[in-house]
């Protein structure tokens, strides 16, 4: 990364020197004082990057016989999929057993046909859409559309943060996230993702370690300034972390994303007014082996299920415990679904539409929008129909989640999008 670009997405930010049981973070500030209605209320954003297949994952049962003709090398076996209360329609990936437990619960929601006009299927171009909810025919945005809510509140930030009043971070990305557009200011990012060299965070961490004379070394150099400026959130996030322990036993071992969530919990129990998380699963991108070709039930995108949900059932058995789940809301989504067709390759293509997944006791449970339709005779080039602006789920949660005005909504969003029906 050059300098000048290190310089325009970070200084303004706060890095923190140390680590919460050794996952690096990156903070983002709100000050309470000047940000309206925000409450309590906590968002914690699990993004699943690659492009999820939304059809191995949320299983339309009423569409199951043109499935099988358009997929049928890596269709989960229809006796395999998990049933959810309440429904004959729709399953789950058979990995998905913590969360059937939780729909079954009636903690979850699901919004099916996620997706935007004019769909672009590029890794980078789609997370872009997403992140500076700009639409796919608008690629002059370069501000995110939580930095352009937090700019608009926080218009002198850095100077005087933080502060008696507000002394915490608004907002955190935990584990290995690389720099989020999400987060952009108007002319600053307002949020930081700290990388995962260990000569940074040993900088950070106070540890003096000798740069070598080369341009990396140079940069290592500079970074280690950069971040000797940029430590006064410290003390708040090691605060809340010795406050509260984590009580749940269900974090399985050797999970990335349950050691993000552990930590995440642990701050939200230790009182840090901090109001949005942000953590990447990563290795979504299937164009082959998707799954075992014995076994379309398992293989690499089972394994990735099966991680995401062990890590969620631990993570709010956790909130739970620690009596704060009703002040959480967890949202997974991903830049893109996946064709419809699968490949020769026992893998998918990238594709449109998904579903959006939420967790947490205010929503209002169930489904949102119908089952995709598949039609007879799908080719390569078919995909799924859109229900849903994903405008229109950030519009629910500014606004029913956060209690944002319909001013902030529409500078945040860029227009005005009809709200889903998401919450009690």
């Amino acid at each position: 990364m050059k300098r000048r670009t290190f310089v325009k997405n970070t200084l303004p930010l706060i890095a923190l020197p140390s680590l919460v049981k050794g996952i690096p973070m990156g903070a983002l500030t709100w000050p309470a004082e000047s940000t309206p209605n925000t409450g309590s209320k906590i968002l914690v954003m699990i993004e699943l990057n690659g492009g999820n297949d939304g059809l191995n994952t949320i299983i339309p049962l009423d569409q199951y016989k043109n499935l099988l003709d358009a997929r049928s090398n890596i269709l989960i076996p229809e006796k395999q999929v998990l049933r959810l209360a309440g429904t004959s329609i729709t399953g789950m990936h058979p990995s998905l057993k913590p969360l059937q437990a939780l729909y079954d619960q009636k903690m979850m929601a699901i919004v099916q046909g996620v997706g935007y006009p004019n769909f672009n299927y590029s890794h980078f171009r789609a997370s872009d859409i997403l992140q500076t909810a700009s639409g796919a025919d608008n690629s002059n945005v370069s501000t995110g559309f939580l930095g352009r809510y937090l700019n608009k509140h926080n218009p002198q930030y850095p100077k005087g943060y933080p502060s008696d009043q507000s002394p915490d971070p608004l907002a955190l990305t935990v584990g290995q996230v690389p720099i989020s557009t999400i987060l952009q200011g108007n002319t600053m990012s307002m949020g930081m993702t700290i990388s995962s060299s260990s000569s940074f965070y040993n900088l950070v961490s106070g540890v003096n370690m000798d740069a070598p004379e080369t341009n990396s070394g140079k940069e290592v150099r500079f970074m280690r300034r950069i971040s000797s400026l940029t430590t006064q959130y410290d003390s708040a996030i090691q605060r809340a972390g010795q406050k509260q322990q984590n009580l749940s036993t269900k974090y399985p071992e050797k999970n990335d994303v349950a050691e993000n969530l552990k930590v995440i919990a642990q701050l939200i129990g230790g009182g840090l007014r901090t109001s949005v998380y942000i953590t990447t699963q990563f290795n979504y991108d299937h164009h082959n082996a998707q799954v075992d070709t014995a076994d379309p039930s398992r293989g690499k995108h089972s394994g990735l299920l099966n991680t995401l949900s062990g890590a969620i059932d631990a993570f709010i058995d956790d909130l739970h415990l620690m009596g704060v789940q009703d002040r959480v809301l967890c949202m997974v989504y991903s830049e893109f679904g996946r064709r419809i067709k699968s490949n020769a390759s026992y893998g998918t293509d990238h594709g449109s539409a998904q579903p959006f997944m939420f967790i947490g006791t205010q929503l209002k449970h169930g489904f949102v929008g119908h089952n995709p339709v598949i039609k007879d005779n799908v080719t390569v080039a078919d995909n799924l129909e859109m229900q849903h602006d994903y405008r229109s789920v950030y519009t629910a949660i500014l606004k029913k989640w956060f209690s944002a005005s319909d001013d902030d909504i529409t500078a945040s969003v860029l227009g005005n999008f009809p709200s889903i029906d998401l919450f009690k």
